[in-house]
């Protein structure tokens, strides 16, 4: 800002003496506001003569100016490795990163936010109108950019204007910031000196709110027959029955694993074996997305164990509602039940470890849900559940599906729900059941059934959300 000018004398001090001097007249300034501070109550308590300060900075408005000088620095110092070092995140993590800086700034240094509000509340400030544009400027400069990242990214939509856009970020996230320490300004909400987990809350809720208003469509929208499908198991053989129904078939390696694509239907599709667990699940799917494959959308299949207390038995066909990674959280001592954990692993999502499953791309539930039925086939739309290790204990199924009120156990999903959240691509799971949770008989596993049911009910979802559909019936 520059409205603040020193001499020679002050530049000279040692660097803890003019610490002291800026840090005593900040707390003078913050407590008093600009016309009550006083300079020999100032001088008083740095122990200096009241000429020296003056020599410093020539007046009381002089000093004023470059405290405010100095705080505005600090400041911008504090958000500038939000700028430089988020720039591989989208828009709406790299804002939410910025309120956050915003509230631990406030933290670390509240008097100097309390300068920042005397200089908006109080009409006599010198040069008010200046220093409020010039901050103004920088806040609605440093939104811009971020703005502009994201529209050449294709990350928000290309009818955005990017200049209002960020009148409007600074003005809502300037609100939010003040209601912090402003009792009267939070509206009764409770955002007014609030924990660390009301703070996460509300900042993912308002990125929520900024996502929906700003995020660009295209790169997931369903109905868009040119964007491909991206199919995910974990084995081959949970692919091999939707394989044989793949039109124009080519055999290819992402991530170093086995892939192909072709036409389902008129659809694209990239189908990939992932390997058993989250570990491999998450990166086949981040080597998929980092080699350009842009999907529509990407869903999980292949066989899970169904829950008998939901009703579900081998051979149903289970279509997921969200997916918890139930390891994921603070062990409580009872078998399958952990506390969620203390802070979000991602932004933006239902719960520490609960994550989505898009709405919108499963809009062909009800018509995979109708086949089923037509074929008397048992249909659930559900929570599954994602474990590192396979449940083979009655007691701790029983306790699974009480807490969590599963349909299905898998070992993949919370991991590909999870890097397609990140990358903002929509999910969705679809399983076979191929056994029931809980006391591990293999013998009566039915794996290629599951498999197969799997696979056709997918095959007819894809065709469901073609312009024209086909006929297509879920074989038994």
């Amino acid at each position: 800002m520059g409205l603040g000018k020193t001499s020679k004398t002050f530049d000279n001090l040692v660097p803890a003496k003019q610490a002291k001097i800026i840090d005593t007249a900040v707390e003078e300034f913050s407590a008093k506001g600009y016309r009550g501070a006083s300079i020999n109550a100032l001088v008083a308590r740095l122990g200096i003569a009241k000429g020296s300060l003056f020599q410093y900075f020539g007046s009381k408005k002089g000093l004023f100016l470059f405290v405010f000088d100095h705080v505005i620095e600090k400041a911008k110092a504090h958000l500038r490795p939000v700028r430089d070092e988020s720039g591989a995140t989208d828009l709406f993590r790299r804002l939410e990163q910025s309120l956050l800086a915003g509230v631990a700034f406030i933290r670390q240094y509240p008097r100097y936010y309390t300068l920042y509000l005397t200089v908006m509340l109080e009409s006599n400030v010198p040069f008010r109108t200046e220093i409020l544009r010039s901050f103004r400027h920088y806040s609605v400069e440093y939104l811009l950019a971020l703005l502009t990242t994201a529209c050449e990214r294709g990350e928000i939509r290309e009818d955005i204007p990017l200049e209002q856009t960020a009148f409007w970020l600074d003005a809502m996230m300037d609100r939010f910031l003040q209601a912090q320490v402003t009792r009267h300004l939070d509206g009764g909400l409770g955002l007014h000196q609030a924990d660390d987990e009301k703070i996460r809350q509300w900042t993912g809720a308002l990125m929520k709110m900024i996502r929906e208003g700003l995020a660009a469509h295209g790169r997931s929208k369903i109905d868009d027959v040119k964007q491909p499908i991206l199919i995910v198991a974990a084995c081959r053989f949970e692919l091999d029955p939707l394989l044989k129904r793949v039109n124009r078939k080519k055999a290819l390696r992402i991530g170093n694993r086995s892939g192909w694509q072709g036409l389902l239907g008129h659809r694209p599709v990239f189908l990939l074996v992932s390997g058993a667990g989250g570990t491999n699940a998450a990166q086949a799917l981040t080597a998929a997305f980092e080699s350009r494959i842009n999907p529509a959308l990407v869903i999980q299949t292949g066989c899970g164990g169904g829950f008998g207390e939901a009703g579900v038995k081998v051979g149903d066909v289970c279509v997921a509602t969200c997916e918890f990674d139930v390891h994921l959280g603070l062990e409580t001592g009872e078998k399958g039940v952990v506390k969620p954990l203390p802070f979000m692993v991602l932004p933006d999502l239902d719960g520490p470890n609960q994550f989505k499953v898009d709405g919108n791309a499963f809009s062909a539930v009800q018509t995979v849900k109708s086949a089923c039925h037509h074929l008397k086939i048992g249909f659930h739309h559900g929570p599954f559940i994602s474990v590192a290790t396979i449940t083979t204990e009655n007691q701790t199924a029983v306790n699974y599906y009480q807490h969590y009120g599963a349909v299905v156990e898998n070992m993949e999903g919370a991991a590909t729900a999870q890097v397609c959240h990140h990358y903002q691509v929509p999910f969705g799971e679809l399983r076979g059941v191929s056994n029931l949770v809980g006391r591990r008989e293999r013998d009566q596993w039915e794996l290629e059934l599951a498999a197969a049911r799997a696979a056709a009910a997918v095959g007819h979802f894809i065709r469901a959300m073609a312009p024209k559909a086909h006929p297509s019936k879920v074989q038994s």
